[in-house]
Formats: structure tokens, sequence, C-alpha cells
């Protein structure tokens, strides 16, 4: 248990002192505070367990955190699974969030991608299909950030390469957000 515990300190302090990372989670902030008012939909991506994280994420919006407040729009693009087949079958799996993207989002939106490795073809993919359209992007990445790195609006890179701390730390970002984000809320 120790071992896991330091291995999980060793990634919080690298966070701590990590300004770009710092920087990512205000620029992500300011984003959100923006759309917030405007009632801009979040649409948040991501496979395997980020997809738990994306519904985790969206559902403190539409629901709540820790407080009540209005239902704000925002829905997990890795949900549905009905769609999710049909657009694999029809389409393939890189156009999962992409054509899903087309489909719900207006300029001004927010599409939050979640990858691990930053190197999701079908996280990517959204996240270009987002720019096209005027949304705004935010990224949460780990492992030097891969190929999502320097796409987005904001991006956090967590300092690892550890894909289980990568996952710990992007829920204790998203629950940060959230915080934050309650705040702004009636």
């Amino acid at each position: 248990m120790k071992e896991h515990i330091d291995s999980l300190a060793h990634v919080v302090m690298a966070m701590h002192d990590d300004e770009a990372l710092h920087s990512g989670f205000s620029s992500t902030a300011a984003i959100f505070a923006a759309a917030i008012p405007e009632r801009k939909k979040i649409l948040v991506a991501g496979n395997g367990a980020s997809a738990g994280e994306a519904q985790r994420f969206a559902l403190a919006f539409v629901v709540k955190f820790q407080k009540e407040h209005e239902a704000y729009p925002a829905l997990s693009l890795a949900s549905d699974p009905s769609l999710l087949t049909a657009i694999g079958n029809d389409y393939g799996f890189a156009e999962e969030f992409e054509r899903q993207v087309e489909a719900f989002g207006q300029p001004g939106d927010i599409y939050v991608a979640l990858s691990v490795s930053g190197n999701s073809e079908n996280v990517i993919r959204g996240a270009m299909k987002a720019k096209t359209m005027g949304m705004k992007t935010v990224a949460l990445i780990g492992k030097g950030g891969g190929k999502l790195k320097g796409m987005c609006d904001a991006e956090m890179i967590i300092p690892s390469d550890d894909g289980s701390r990568i996952q710990e730390m992007h829920l204790f970002i998203l629950d940060a957000l959230c915080a934050e984000m309650e705040n702004s809320f009636k």
C-alpha cells in the first residue's frame, strides 16, 4: 500500500510545482466561466476509463457536484451504446466523437478531450472537428501530451507515464473544475 501512496504522492508533488499545469487549469476555468452564463454545452470525450470520467464529469453539470444548482447542458459522448456502435459500424471507430461533435456542437460550446496518452485518434478527431466549428477545446492528457499536445485552447498534461496515476489526476482536476464552476451556477 505504501508503494502506491508514494507513487501517487510523487505525481501530486510534480503537479504542485508544474506551472504549465496551473496555467492550463486557469485557462480552462476561464473558458468554462465564459461559457456558463451563455449556457453553452459541454461535450466530453474519452475511451475506456476516460469514458467513465467523461460520464461522471457531465453528470456533475446536469445533476450536481457538491451543491444544488440548475441543470446545465453537458453530455458525455461515450454514453450511448447504440450511437457509438452505429457510428463505429458505419464510419469507423475513429469517427465516433467527430460525428457527435458535428451533430451536437455549436460555436462557443466546449469540447473536453480526455486521453491518457494524448494519442487516441477518435478523441483527436473530435477536437479537430470542434475547432473547425468554433468550439472551445480543452485537453486533459498525460505521457508528455502525445498528438493532442498543443492542439487545444487549453491543456493540462499530467507529469507522469503511469496510466493509473494519470487517470487519478484527471479525476482530481475534473473535480477541482466542478467545484470552481459550481460557484458560477444559480
